[in-house]
């Protein structure tokens, strides 16, 4: 068993963010390689995505040595302001990590889920689209096992289901208005129907056709960047005709 200071990560966690070149790069990183990759053997989907925001050596050990993470099937889809992903793995097929990544104005509201863990954040003056490749694009990058099953599909309507977002972190972020020069704060969000409302209010004068052109160039430029093709047992890509955008 190791321990470990977490830093600034856009994942889960209160976290300290240290300024740019101090990260700390502790003992752990000093041990042999071959160390290293037995304890990151042991460590789950959630917790590498996590490690990979501690410190460049942590980044660069993961994208280098191309860990085995067990994943299996991967189900995406985009929305002109969500993007919704699910993750399976060969280790425990039954249950799933769920991301929900959610445009918040000029922000990008984040939930993970996996099992009955849930944490979420807001993610401040980021678009969507990077936080979900700076999360998962070296997934794309990296991954050398086969997987059974990737979807990925567009919807030119946005839904905001109540557990795909948390209202407390709406809450504790809404921007503040002035009535006759005196700041006053916003109603809280009481209810999930005002929620859904609020969101769909902030985020209507937004099309699928940005959200998801910036999506696909993302991930061809990845594909296309790898020294070999994503092997893939069975891909489904649906995407809609112009008509529709």
């Amino acid at each position: 068993m190791f321990c470990l200071k977490w830093v600034n990560t856009l994942l889960i966690g209160k976290t300290e963010k240290l300024p740019f070149g101090e990260e700390p790069e502790g003992p752990i990183m000093d041990m042999p390689d071959l160390v290293m990759r037995k304890i990151m053997e042991n460590v789950d989907f959630i917790t590498m995505l996590k490690l990979r925001k501690v410190c460049h050596a942590f980044r660069n050990f993961i994208d280098d040595t191309k860990l085995d993470n067990e994943l299996k099937k991967v189900n995406i889809k985009v929305t002109p302001s969500s993007i919704y992903a699910f993750f399976n793995f060969a280790s425990a097929p039954w249950k799933s990590a769920n991301f929900y990544y959610i445009r918040y104005g000029n922000h990008c509201l984040l939930k993970v889920k996996e099992g009955r863990i849930e944490k979420a954040k807001l993610i401040k003056n980021q678009d969507l689209v990077d936080v979900f490749f700076i999360d998962f694009g070296f997934i794309f990058r990296n991954q050398s096992k086969q997987l059974e099953k990737m979807n990925i599909e567009t919807s030119s309507s946005d839904w905001y289901i109540p557990n795909h977002y948390d209202r407390d972190v709406m809450n504790s972020h809404r921007a503040t208005y002035s009535i006759y020069g005196c700041c006053t704060c916003t109603r809280p969000l009481t209810y999930t129907f005002e929620a859904e409302k609020h969101l769909k209010k902030i985020n209507k004068k937004y099309k699928l056709q940005p959200t998801a052109d910036k999506f696909h160039d993302r991930f061809d430029c990845i594909v296309k960047s790898r020294e070999s093709l994503i092997s893939i047992q069975k891909l489904d890509m649906r995407v809609l005709r112009p008509s529709y955008f």
